[in-house]
């Protein structure tokens, strides 16, 4: 029994040490290391503490960790991370085959999310139960803890991607399991990972966009008028044998087929074949399993905010994830880029064109101009146009520079400096590896002198530098994160702010221009008109803050320009010269651009609309000196973008919670989900006096204490969920809240273990409700004064944030203790140990769907801690 005893604890310690590894690993985004290690060190002094109350009270107040148990944790802790890494770099590693792409799997992985945490409580509480030191356990739980965060924090640049140590610590815990003889339970675990294996594949992705049905040439808009409502992909591509044919293939592809049927535009017309040597363009929502199959993927990488995929393409292909200008395939001896893609999250594409790193500025010799025209394609850029107010800018910034596009642009068009900033390393890692031939070394600092390339979030890097510009470009509205997940701060664009574009004017040298990409996405209002409501908002948003940073006339420092169904926003700190806005039009009429909006004497009184032609609504808004009112009057949603109100992460109605919500309100709907919050803490507070009357002398029956772990459980998914959404870009660092909101859940489930003999279960509920109705108040007290300091809004963000977890952690010790009155003081351990799980397992769960692309399912994530939940219950009425 002995030996049983000190082998589950080195696997309790094991599986503490993966636990930790993987919430660092996740955590870490957008906040130091050193700040994460403190802010966890911190929490587990407290639950430390919290233990070492209840075992003076049991009266167990020996040696912690100095026995063979804490001889045999050490051990775990150390082998454990050796074997994980053994595993996932071995010539075969086991990802290849933890994949699924069934509904059926993604179940499962709930299921495996919450499994190793059950059993790290139940081996907890059957060793308690056998006699065991309280502290000498829950010692060994903080050791494991402990080595994995600071295992984790010093290697967050690589090692093993949190989901393999997540579902390898699950079968470790099973092993644990079986060992004290909980046979149906180790059971159930292979079950469920053999389930897992059968129904592997490759992982989901999110669904593929609509496609884009605008002709490209003038010559098939007669042939594609005949297809209206067909959806078929079309493009130009190279054959193997190096001509090149003008193909349309069925949208979706078939992504199963061997072979890719096809439709041929030749001079006689089109003709159905089947193609057996070209490969069309996909969306990258359903290329990623004929990529695989092919051998073009080059490679995987998994960061806590998004996978990330490169690709090898054996065809050039006409367009990409590059807006060009429709002239350019108007050109009789256009040369069709040759690109690899870079994938971020299964949606958001980025291409690297093939360059020869030869100089291209200024032209004029051999060499510079045979250079110019292999990359010609960048010169006929919907961004390229900012380059006609400077034609040689002396510094140039490309936020989310990608692959470098817009990098090679800025050189192209005679930048002395080039700065990129790219929030994904592994996107940098590929330009400057496995492409770095292909880009003739763009990112190669020895290389490319004149080129730096910065890895980190593109808002954080303009709050910290200090440099000044004369072209600052961001061509694409998205970015390049999670991009149809349930967390919708992991896509929202906090420069697209007024906060944001407050910073990035600030950082223009005298003269400078901000271009900034949007879509042209054309939403109906209650009357029937159509309206471009998205670049409305950006307009709105700029006009806002040139008048933030002192601009008297916000109107005539903007120029709007459009090419097909995207559109690109020229702003500067003083007003368009006259000069400056010939060459502009001049441009756009090269280009074919349509000039949405100049001044108020140059903007087209009409422009084109899907419906046809309309009053031009950029020239009516910019026209009015009060324009908020009248902003919603047709009932869509166009007010400035601000950090409180952001473009994407509006909150919506519980029912509904996918999509890009264009036309809500965000300072109507967040209110109404608290209020739901509120509502729900309301029907706990009544319904636990309702079904948990004080009984003294029997347990309450199976079916309540289920219920009441439900109800609890949902709640704490809703405000995980629901807080950090929106304090995350109130505060400017999306997971900082939820950083916060684990450690405060963690330190209430100790609170409410050393509390044991008393009830606090009415304060527990009272407390969350005040903490919810401050949240709400919130918005309507502070707006004053949240702005004066970033440092107030992080203090605000971190009371609400930690009043709310230490509320929803101290729920579950304190429940127990209420639902079994005279029982042992153990269950209140349990139970914090399952607020504990509960609380790893939710963040975990996050982590295995992000990285592994499962972005569009990501509200599996509160299953995972409701199954803990469930587990912990069933368990304690056994």
């Amino acid at each position: 029994m002995r030996f049983r005893r000190h082998l589950a604890l080195g696997l309790t310690c094991a599986g503490a040490v993966a636990a930790g590894w993987a919430w660092v690993r996740i955590l870490h985004v957008m906040m130091a290391p050193q700040f994460v290690l403190a802010m966890i060190a911190v929490a587990w002094l407290a639950y430390a503490y919290a233990g070492f109350l209840l075992g003076r009270q049991l009266g167990h107040g020996r040696q912690l960790a100095a026995t063979r148990p804490g001889v045999a944790a050490a051990a775990g802790a150390v082998l454990l991370p050796v074997a994980l890494w053994c595993c996932c770099n071995a010539p075969v590693p086991l990802r290849n085959i933890l994949h699924g792409d069934h509904v059926g799997s993604l179940l499962l992985v709930a299921m495996l999310v919450a499994l190793p945490f059950y059993f790290l409580g139940r081996t907890v509480l059957l060793t308690a139960m056998q006699g065991d030191d309280v502290g000498r356990i829950h010692a060994v739980v903080l050791t494991g803890l402990g080595v994995g965060t600071a295992g984790a924090t010093w290697l967050l640049a690589g090692g093993v991607p949190a989901p393999r140590i997540a579902l390898l610590s699950g079968a470790v815990m099973a092993a644990g399991s079986a060992v004290f003889g909980g046979g149906r339970f180790a059971a159930l675990a292979l079950l469920t990972s053999g389930a897992w294996l059968l129904l592997g594949g490759d992982r989901m992705h999110v669904p593929a966009p609509e496609p884009k049905t605008e002709a490209a040439l003038d010559n098939l808009d007669s042939w594609l008028a005949e297809r209206k409502g067909k959806a078929w992909w079309r493009g130009r591509v190279y054959m193997r044998d190096g001509t090149t044919r003008l193909i349309e293939t069925p949208w979706p592809p078939d992504v199963t087929a061997d072979r890719t049927r096809c439709k041929v535009i030749d001079d006689d017309g089109p003709a159905e074949i089947v193609i057996d040597d070209v490969e069309p363009n996909e969306s990258g929502a359903l290329a990623g399993r004929r990529f695989d199959r092919l051998g073009w993927r080059e490679g995987r990488h998994w960061t806590v905010d998004g996978r990330i995929d490169t690709f090898h393409w054996p065809d050039g292909l006409e367009m990409f994830w590059l807006y060009v200008s429709s002239a350019y395939f108007a050109l009789p001896e256009r040369p069709l880029p040759r690109q690899k893609a870079v994938l971020v999250d299964g949606q958001a594409y980025s291409s690297v064109l093939r360059y020869s790193g030869a100089p291209l500025f200024p032209p004029g010799t051999r060499e510079v101009d045979a250079a110019r025209e292999s990359v010609l394609l960048v010169e006929y850029l919907l961004s390229s146009t900012a380059y006609q107010l400077t034609p040689r800018p002396g510094r140039v910034l490309c936020l989310f520079a990608g692959g470098g596009v817009e990098v090679l642009a800025a050189r192209y068009h005679g930048a002395d400096h080039v700065l990129g900033v790219e929030p994904h390393a592994p996107v940098v890692a590929a330009v400057r590896g496995a492409f770095q031939d292909f880009s003739g070394r763009l990112y190669d600092p020895e290389r490319s002198a004149d080129i730096d390339v910065v890895v980190a979030p593109p808002r954080e890097f303009l709050e910290r530098t200090d440099q000044r510009f004369d072209i600052i470009t961001m061509p694409h509205p998205e970015t390049r994160g999670a991009s149809l997940g349930l967390p919708l701060h992991f896509l929202e664009n906090d420069v697209l702010s007024r906060e944001g574009l407050v910073t990035c004017l600030r950082r223009l040298r005298p003269g400078g221009v901000l271009a900034l990409g949007s879509w042209f996405a054309v939403d109906t209002d209650r009357a029937g008109s159509q309206h471009p409501t998205f670049s409305l908002r950006l307009v709105a948003t700029a006009r806002d803050a040139l008048s933030a940073v002192g601009v008297a006339e916000p109107r005539d420092c903007l120029f709007l320009l459009r090419d097909r169904d995207r559109c690109l926003l020229l702003v500067k700190p003083t007003a368009f010269r006259e000069e400056e806005l010939n060459r502009l039009e001049a441009h756009c009429s090269r280009m074919w651009f349509s000039v949405l909006y100049g001044t108020r004497a140059n903007a087209p009184p009409l422009i084109r609309m899907n419906s046809g032609f309309t009053p031009n609504p950029y020239l009516e808004f910019l026209g009015q000196d009060d324009a908020a009112a009248g902003l919603r009057a047709d009932g869509l949603d166009r007010r400035p973008t601000t950090d409180a109100r952001p473009t994407f992460q509006e909150l919506r109605d519980p029912t509904y919670l996918g999509g890009f919500p264009y036309d809500r309100d965000a300072m109507l709907t967040t209110p109404r989900v608290l209020w739901y919050l509120l509502g729900l803490w309301a029907i706990l507070y009544i319904g636990s006096a309702f079904l948990y009357p004080r009984q003294s002398n029997r347990r309450a029956p199976a079916w309540r204490v289920k219920v009441w772990f439900c109800l609890n459980g949902a709640a704490v998914a809703l405000v995980m969920v629901f807080l950090p959404q929106y304090l995350g870009s109130w505060t400017g660092y999306p997971t900082l809240p939820t950083g916060l909101l684990l450690p405060a859940t963690l330190l209430g489930a100790a609170y409410g273990a050393a509390r044991v003999r008393t009830d606090s279960r009415p304060a527990t509920l009272t407390l969350a409700m005040l903490a919810l109705l401050a949240l709400l108040l919130e918005r309507y007290a502070l707006p004053a004064w949240r702005d004066v300091f970033p440092l107030f809004r992080m203090v605000v963000a971190t009371g609400l944030v930690a009043v709310v977890g230490i509320a929803a952690g101290t729920v579950y010790p304190a429940s127990v203790h209420v639902l079994t009155p005279g029982g042992s003081p153990q269950r209140a351990w349990t139970a914090a140990t399952f607020a504990l799980g509960g609380c790893l397992g939710l963040v975990v769960g996050a982590g295995i769907l992000l990285a592994d692309g499962y972005t569009g399912v990501l509200g599996l994530a509160p299953l995972a801690i409701m199954t803990t939940v469930l587990l912990g219950a069933d368990r304690l009425q056994d």
